[in-house]
């Protein structure tokens, strides 16, 4: 019985032990090298979508917490806007946006919609202002209110 066969000199390297020719390397390289491409567009393309998510989850949160911190400590609880991000300065909470994130503050004033540069939360949530912000990325819009009656903050 044979365990092993020794290499015979005289008959050169079976088909299976030769290796792999240059070209058929390169050929290898460049379709991992498309496939790393491919792959890499889609996730950037998903990690800017769960930004965009994410901030207006941090959003939502925020007023949330700014609402509770207003009826606990019973005086309004004020939030400076800007184009770039928002403050909360009771609750040391400075924000600022995706750099591809735009968001649209907006203050129902007597039947009309006005763009507001700062938000008072009210110690009662009776007297909630109507807001509405819209965060954009791109074609995606997603809606965070303030309803006027509860003072409930929800997104959608």
């Amino acid at each position: 019985m044979v365990i092993c066969h020794a290499a015979d000199p005289r008959r050169g390297l079976a088909g299976s032990e030769r290796g792999m020719t240059l070209l058929e390397l390169l050929i290898a390289l460049s379709i991992f090298a498309a496939i790393a491409t491919l792959s890499g567009v889609a996730l950037s393309g998903s990690l800017a979508h769960l930004r965009h998510q994410r901030a207006a989850e941090l959003l939502v949160s925020d007023l949330r917490r700014a609402s509770l911190a207003a009826r606990s400590l019973g005086r309004e609880t004020e939030i400076s806007l800007s184009p770039q991000g928002y403050a909360i300065e009771t609750l040391e909470i400075e924000r600022v946006w995706p750099r591809d994130v735009t968001v649209r503050w907006r203050v129902r004033q007597t039947g009309y919609w006005q763009t507001a540069t700062r938000l008072a939360l009210p110690a009662r949530t009776v007297e909630s202002p109507d807001v509405e912000v819209e965060i954009i990325r791109g074609a995606d819009r997603i809606a965070v209110r303030i309803d006027p009656v509860t003072g409930r903050v929800h997104a959608g």
